[in-house]
């Protein structure tokens, strides 16, 4: 119970300041695009090189390691978005969030994996710009740019749902063994429902924007963040189906209850460009200080009650 007491007091604090963040602050939304681009790079892709976790190595002073993430994240999206500014490709940064997104979260990174983590970090960077480019022009060519928002977001929440990470855990694609074949089979699956998602609910688009940006928020905020509160002790599937009816109830009620004080638009920037990268800067980066430590990805695994034994590898970090 402590643990989901102290996600609920990281879950206000978010929220409160990014809300003043959102309705107060002329901050050019674009560069929270950057942002939430570099964030997957640095942490998912790159392995939290240099100094975070898994593959970095931080200082025995943890809250450097947190002060130096975030000041290279800083740092390094600035660059990058008065770069796009000046070549004018600001249209391809939702592009590009998509592209990491599912790379990271649906094919777990692969084969990223198998190289060093500033390889690893580099060759995602160079590989993943060059995707959003190339994806550009394609859909410059079939003329679908208007379409594209609701259908990355629709299928983007979809395959978060089925990823190996959150919700369903991989289930039932994880019968297939391994990447890529798991992420190819969720890709495929996500990729239909969100095109079907798009097309059934062409009428409502901008407020099933604002549904579907909260179900991938909170697909990952409460399979990670708040560690499967009323389902933890269940296997897969019965997790899963355990705990979706609930996301999709509390993304109903966080959409319309935020509605009420940001336009549609800024929801979903809320959702997807500040809370969700600040959970995971706060988390990964800073080791969710001053609370008890975070979960790894991926975790809690099926059928576990306690969530103590799980904070073990922060005492190998610490130590």
């Amino acid at each position: 119970m402590r643990f989901e007491l102290e996600s609920l007091a990281q879950l206000f604090v978010i929220a409160f300041f990014g809300y003043i963040l959102i309705s107060r602050l002329s901050i050019p939304s674009s560069l929270y695009v950057v942002l939430s681009v570099w964030l997957f790079l640095l942490t998912v892709i790159g392995g939290g090189w240099p100094f975070s976790i898994p593959y970095g190595r931080p200082f025995r002073k943890l809250w450097l390691s947190g002060v130096s993430m975030t000041l290279l994240l800083l740092m390094v999206s600035g660059i990058s978005y008065i770069f796009i500014g000046i070549i004018g490709l600001q249209h391809l940064l939702t592009t590009w969030f998509w592209l990491c997104a599912n790379w990271a979260l649906i094919f777990e990174a692969w084969p990223m994996r198998h190289y060093k983590p500033r390889t690893a970090l580099l060759t995602g960077l160079a590989f993943t710009s060059i995707a959003a480019y190339a994806s550009g022009l394609f859909f410059d060519q079939v003329s679908v740019r208007k379409y594209l928002p609701i259908f990355m977001q629709a299928q983007l929440a979809v395959a978060v749902i089925f990823s190996p990470f959150f919700v369903f855990q991989g289930y039932p694609f994880y019968r297939l063994s391994r990447q890529p074949r798991i992420g190819l089979a969720i890709m495929a699956a996500s990729t239909a429902a969100g095109l079907g998602i798009t097309v059934v609910f062409e009428d409502i688009h901008t407020y099933i924007s604002s549904i579907t940006s909260a179900v991938l928020l909170w697909s990952i905020l409460y399979s990670w963040a708040f560690a499967y509160p009323f389902s933890r002790k269940y296997g897969q599937p019965r997790r899963g189906l355990v705990t979706l009816p609930v996301i999709i109830l509390i993304s109903f009620v966080w959409s319309n209850l935020f509605s009420m004080f940001l336009s549609v638009p800024e929801v979903v920037w809320l959702n997807l460009y500040l809370l969700l990268p600040a959970f995971i800067i706060h988390n990964m980066f800073w080791f969710r200080m001053p609370f008890s430590p975070p979960l790894l990805l991926g975790m809690p695994p099926q059928q576990q009650k306690s969530l103590e034994k799980l904070f073990d590898w922060f005492l190998q970090v610490r130590d």
